[in-house]
Parts: structure tokens; C-alpha cells; sequence
């Protein structure tokens, strides 16, 4: 792991366009965080849930935390489930673990630049998920039911692509309040 974290710190501190690997919740943590630092002005994130065995570690939560409050960036964060499935109550709750410890650690107003979205009903069966930050660097899982995923610091044509996947994602999902 911490040959994986030396990888990570130095394709990060180069920009590097380089496809990194990621094949565990384990790695996912370290890799999410570096996103979060790397974001200026966004992270944008299409999930099923918030996974809080990545999202709910202190490294995210920091990294996250300074996105919103040190850069008053925007955390947009759209997550998968029907209301059918999961009422709006208990789908904040399963994506607020990152949200709650945003709160705790940085105050109540670290939310104003947070924004959650309940998935509309026509991206309920895709079967990717992913994170995009100021339209550059990503991680994208393409089987949404392993814990595998690609990502690049520096890769602006994917990033691109993604974040207007995303754009277009959020314009027709509903906002729920936080």
C-alpha cells in the first residue's frame, strides 16, 4: 500500500496523464482523496451510494472539506438509487456519511457548496459510476459492482466527456435538500 501511495503522490505532484489502476477499496481511498486535492472548482460524483468504507474516512473528509470550504469549490454528488428503492430520508443518510463528517469537521456551512441529486429513472440501469474534478482528472469504475476503476490526474479529453455526462445527469435529476 505504500508503494501505491508513492505512485500516487508522484503522478499527482507531475500532473501525469497517466491511466492509474485501482483495484480496491484500499486503493480507492488515497486515490479519491488526491482527486478531491486536485479539484479547484468541482468534483462531481455519480454514485450508487456514498461508499462510507471510502467516502467516510478522514482522508476523503479532509480532502473533501478543503474542496468546499478552503477553495469554496462545489461538490456535486448524484446517487443512483429510485425513490422506489430507497425513500429521500434514508438516501441521505446512506450519501450524508461524507456530508455529516464535512459538517463535523468543518461546520455547517461547509453544505452551502454541496449539492445532492437523486438519480432520474433513466440512469437507474447504467452499470458505471464515477468522479470527474474541474472537468480534467477522473476515476471511473466501469462495472459498478466491482471495486475496480481507472483514473487520471491529468487527462482532459476523458474529463471533459465526463463532466458533461454529468452536466447532462444532473439537469435531469431532482436536488434533495440537505
Amino acid at each position: 500500500m505504500d508503494e501505491y501511495r508513492k505512485m500516487l503522490d508522484q503522478l499527482f505532484e507531475q500532473n501525469s496523464p497517466t491511466i492509474i489502476s485501482n483495484s480496491s477499496t484500499d486503493h480507492a481511498i488515497p486515490l479519491v482523496a488526491k482527486l478531491f486535492q486536485k479539484a479547484r472548482r468541482e468534483a462531481m460524483i455519480f454514485t450508487g451510494a456514498a461508499n462510507p468504507a471510502i467516502y467516510a474516512t478522514d482522508e476523503v473528509v479532509e480532502a473533501a472539506g478543503s474542496l468546499v470550504v478552503g477553495q469554496n469549490g462545489n461538490l456535486f454528488i448524484i446517487v443512483q438509487k429510485s425513490a422506489e428503492a430507497v425513500s429521500d430520508a434514508s438516501l441521505l443518510d446512506e450519501a450524508d456519511c461524507l456530508i455529516k463528517k464535512i459538517k463535523t469537521r468543518f461546520g455547517e456551512t461547509a453544505t452551502q457548496n454541496i449539492h445532492l441529486y437523486r438519480a432520474d429513472n433513466s440512469l437507474q440501469d447504467l452499470d458505471y459510476h464515477f468522479m470527474v474534478v474541474d472537468g480534467e482528472a477522473f476515476r471511473f469504475e466501469p462495472d459498478n459492482k466491482k471495486h475496480e476503476a481507472f483514473a487520471s490526474f491529468n487527462n482532459k479529453e476523458v474529463g471533459a466527456k465526463l463532466k458533461t455526462m454529468f452536466d447532462g445527469m444532473k439537469q435531469s435529476s431532482a436536488e434533495l435538500r440537505l
